[in-house]
Parts: C-alpha cells; structure tokens; sequence
C-alpha cells in the first residue's frame, strides 16, 4: 500500500557505477558510446564522530542533519552498531537512537564526499545549534 522506494535502514549496500551509458538518435538513427567516467572522481570516506549534544540525535538535530545531507549527491550514511542508516532519512536517524556520547561512523560516497563530510562534522560539533 505504501510503498517505499528505498530502505530506512541497510546492513548491506551494494556499490554503484560511476559511469554513465550515452547515446543520442540522430539522423542516422541511434549512436552507441561506451560508459564515459564523469568528471568528478567518487570518493568514499569514512570519519568517527560523537554525539556530543545533551540531548543526542533528537528529532530537531535528525532534522538539522537531514537538511544538510540532502543538499550533496553522495550517499551519506551513519553506523552504529551493525546498523546503517540513510543520513537523509529522519526516520532512520532517529532509529538509532543515538544519545549523548554515542560513537557513530560517517560513511560518505560521491563526488562531493569531502564537503559533506566537512559539513556533517561541523553539524556535530556544533551541538547542531545547540546550547551546552
């Protein structure tokens, strides 16, 4: 009934291409070119971080952390556990229920892996905006 077209939660994913198949129809009808490398190279990073806000990953900070992934095209992702959550999925946040002093790993893969990361990191150590 309410389909869903990606997981909340992942144990496993599997990795993804990154290339490309192009073809035009021209004239001629249509042309065939082998995968072409985008120009960005697709980089997978990994960094610790701890939950160092009083409240842990609540619904405001899940909330402040989905704002902020979901502005990058890598595949962001956070462990806890044995348990891998989509970083652009409130929902999947909150299910880790992270609390204060909590160890997680970032997982970030795409093109613009290292400003994700870099944003994702200062979220954290920001307390997501909040007070001590």
């Amino acid at each position: 009934m309410y389909g869903r077209s990606a997981p909340i939660c992942f144990h496993h994913r599997g990795a993804g291409f990154p290339f490309s198949v192009t073809g035009t129809d021209g004239p001629d009808g249509p042309s065939r070119s082998l995968p072409r490398i985008h120009s960005g190279a697709s980089v997978k990073l990994e960094r610790e971080i701890e939950v160092i806000n009083r409240l842990g990953l609540h619904a405001r900070a899940c909330a402040s952390l989905v704002k902020a992934a979901v502005q990058f095209s890598s595949t962001i992702a956070l462990k806890h556990d044995g348990q891998s959550c989509d970083a652009k999925s409130i929902m999947g946040l909150m299910m880790l229920a992270a609390t204060q002093g909590t160890r997680l790993t970032l997982v970030v893969e795409g093109e613009d892996s290292q400003q994700a990361v870099n944003r994702i990191v200062e979220l954290f150590s920001d307390r997501f905006g909040e007070e001590e």
